[in-house]
């Protein structure tokens, strides 16, 4: 009722980014192969992509957009905004198979590691909107818009024009006179229209992008709020390693497993998880949101390396969670533990807003967490979170649409898969990787997965993952083990016939 169909996301404006109802309609589209939810998927994510809500020369996302179009932006940058739209395109490409959305994934956490990362590993808050002028006057959107004449004075006045054609840059720009790069016409129709060959034009357009990139980036930057809030950390490291695994991609392992380490560090030490760092300093202690998100990735680091302690790490902070912040009667977890200052009104977030409400990440971090240990009490857990909720999301589902995440999973035939290689463990195991691969080309949002070889299993992940124990590698070749709910079909080295095993099941339960 509320899709906008000429340009994607919600009719009207402002328009922010859409990666919830997105991700929640990618789901829909697997689940009950619904054309319609699929095509609404597809048209909000390319809308965004080619409007200047996203940052055309560097990757990432604008806080939102002004108007209708995705056109112009307020010009902030929100790490929270960029990791969850990394997530939705990532899992637009594994369901459509589409590359594009796989690089506009690679694009946005690319931007992410480059600008908002801290000399310590974490992640900025956000970058202002605001930036110094030529004259050093500070205005909104200094740094990120253009006039013809700069592009000409970067490229050259034939590739300007034709940087311009695609880009609609014009003299009557929405900024000031200024344009805000957006991509308004395809490579084919600019190619015809000046009657060049489409790979000639799409080379051209590379290279201004690239040459433009660097330009500006001798431009005085935005100021940036270099607070690393661990909740939005959070939501960051579950992208990258995510995308790490999905893509094969060592850098975002490397970027993960270095923020979750300093996250970490203090709680290594004996202390309470920390609220916010900034620089070597950390300060308050940690909200039900901190707790939650930064659960939630250490699932996500443990899947990407098969590290018991992420687990291990994981499952203290959820039991922290249910201790000191649920809400015995009702369920559902407080903001705030009886640790924080004491307030008239305890607040229980119950929307999914520019962030998921901790609950709603809360009951898919227990699902998972049964899903790979089957503790019982993770699983009562999940479903106590999801009935607290339940009147509500009868009656105005999309106010918690990223609870629905996991009831899309309670009620999934979510799988348990395993690959054991002959030696190492984690996803980037080069062993691993063409069943990964193949595993890439499948939306599969509900599965608990483990990459490991069987010492590790002897060791230390058998004990703590009973439905390991027994499991090898066949033949000296990486060995995929497709379970559900502990029932495994038989084990396959052929990439291709683990895919086949993947798509057999049936999407959901009755």
């Amino acid at each position: 009722k509320r899709f906008d169909a000429d340009h994607g996301g919600t009719r009207g404006a402002p328009k922010f980014p859409s990666s919830f109802p997105v991700r929640l309609l990618l789901r829909i589209a697997r689940r009950t192969n619904d054309s319609d939810a699929r095509a609404m998927a597809r048209k909000t994510l390319d809308s965004m992509r080619d409007g200047g809500i996203r940052d055309q020369l560097g990757g990432g996302f604008h806080r939102y957009a002004t108007d209708a179009r995705w056109l112009v932006p307020h010009f902030e940058k929100m790490l929270y905004d960029n990791a969850d739209l990394a997530l939705a395109y990532l899992e637009a490409g594994t369901l459509t198979g589409d590359g594009a959305d796989f690089a506009t994934a690679r694009e946005v956490l690319d931007d992410l590691v480059r600008s908002m990362r801290t000399n310590e590993g974490l992640f900025a808050s956000a970058s202002d909107a605001d930036s110094p002028t030529s004259a050093g006057v500070r205005e909104e959107g200094a740094f990120f818009t253009w006039t013809r004449p700069e592009i000409e004075a970067v490229v050259g006045v034939d590739a300007a024009a034709i940087a311009a054609s695609y880009y609609g840059v014009n003299a009557r720009g929405p900024v000031d006179g200024r344009s805000v790069l957006s991509v308004v016409r395809p490579i084919a129709d600019v190619a015809r229209d000046r009657s060049m060959p489409e790979p000639a034009v799409a080379a051209t357009v590379a290279d201004a992008r690239a040459r433009l990139f660097d330009a500006r980036s001798k431009r005085p930057p935005p100021l940036r709020d270099d607070k690393a809030i661990v909740a939005w950390n959070g939501l960051a490291i579950s992208a990258l390693a995510r995308a790490a695994i999905v893509l094969g991609e060592p850098r975002y392992a490397e970027a993960a497993e270095r923020a979750a380490r300093g996250i970490l560090a203090p709680v290594v030490a004996g202390a309470p998880l920390p609220h916010v760092f900034l620089g070597d300093r950390q300060s308050g202690l940690a909200f039900a949101d901190d707790l939650a998100f930064f659960a939630a990735a250490l699932v996500d680091l443990f899947e990407l390396s098969a590290d018991g302690a992420y687990l291990a790490q994981a499952i203290a902070l959820m039991d922290e969670l249910e201790r000191s912040f649920s809400d015995a009667d009702h369920g559902g977890y407080f903001l705030t533990s009886l640790a924080h200052e004491r307030l008239l009104f305890r607040d229980k977030p119950d929307q999914d807003g520019p962030m998921p409400a901790p609950s709603s990440v809360a009951a898919l971090t227990w699902l998972k967490l049964y899903a790979f240990t089957s503790d019982e009490r993770f699983r009562v857990r999940a479903e106590a979170t999801l009935r607290a909720f339940a009147k509500l999301v009868e009656s105005r589902p999309l106010r918690m649409d990223r609870l629905l995440y996991a009831l899309d999973w309670a009620t999934d035939s979510a799988k348990e898969i395993v690959l054991v290689v002959p030696e190492g463990r984690g996803a980037l195991a080069p062993l691993a990787r063409p069943m990964l691969d193949a595993l890439s080309k499948r939306f599969l949002p509900n599965a608990a997965i483990v990459v490991t070889d069987e010492a590790h299993i002897a060791a230390d992940l058998g004990s703590r993952l009973p439905w390991l124990i027994g499991k090898t590698a066949h033949a000296g070749k990486a060995t995929a083990y497709v379970c559900e709910r502990g029932a495994c079909k038989l084990p396959t080295t052929d990439p291709a016939e683990f895919a086949k095993l993947v798509a057999a099941a049936r999407p959901y339960r009755e």
